[in-house]
């Protein structure tokens, strides 16, 4: 289901008659907006399904919006991929700040 953003996530799921249960897999790549994103559906991101956003330098422009990003997913995700990273190297949510802070332009994060 590919829908945009013009209302909360619950609201849209809803909409569309989808359990929240049944969400397998987020993909998100909103432009900087994924906090607001998270912040409408959290009875669907108390869930934690895998994430895959794109975290963008030219979107993620100042210190707020990249904390605002880290707060949202912190709450409902405890590790992430950088998947242009060909490590494949577990890290701790709690180092997203960090490790996105080190590069230019953007990054596919895959939170789990």
């Amino acid at each position: 289901m590919r829908t945009h953003l013009c209302g909360e996530v619950s609201e849209l799921l809803a909409d569309q008659s989808v359990n929240q249960k049944d969400v397998d897999f987020v993909v998100m790549d909103i432009q900087g907006y994924e906090a607001k994103a998270i912040a409408g559906g959290l009875s669907l991101f108390c869930l934690a399904p895998p994430l895959m956003m794109e975290m963008d330098h030219v979107h993620v422009d100042s210190p707020q919006r990249l904390d605002e990003i880290c707060c949202s997913v912190e709450k409902h995700y405890q590790w992430f991929h950088d998947l242009d990273d060909m490590t494949c190297t577990r890290r701790s949510i709690s180092s997203l700040r960090t490790h996105f802070a080190k590069f230019t332009g953007y990054r596919d994060i895959l939170l789990f």
